[in-house]
């Protein structure tokens, strides 16, 4: 890093540490396991166990969303709009009220 051709990284403050770490979140979304990418980007496991957390707490809420988005009909017909539905509401300013049948 003190060539002359890492000026610019090092001016920036760009650094390596940083781009392994990217990679790790990347890969972990894209569900690739803890060993798969510590192999990928050479970090120990407990590293990618580390870097990953994030990503993984994303993939499961992402995961609930999708069954509750699903099956929506099926565990609550008819109480409230579809969660897209909701999102478009909320999304222009509209308080929901809850609706009990």
């Amino acid at each position: 890093m003190n060539k002359k051709e890492f000026k610019s990284f090092r001016d920036n403050r760009i650094v390596f540490h940083g781009l392994r770490k990217n990679a790790v979140g990347c890969l972990a979304e894209a569900g690739a396991s803890d060993t798969e990418i510590s192999v990928v980007v050479g970090m120990s496991l407990q590293m990618v166990a580390h870097y990953s957390r994030d990503a993984k707490l994303k993939n499961i809420a992402q995961n609930c969303y999708q069954r509750i988005k699903e099956d929506w009909n099926n565990v609550m017909p008819g109480t409230v709009p579809a969660p897209d539905n909701l999102v478009r509401l909320q999304a222009r300013g509209v308080k929901l009220k809850a609706q009990n049948k």
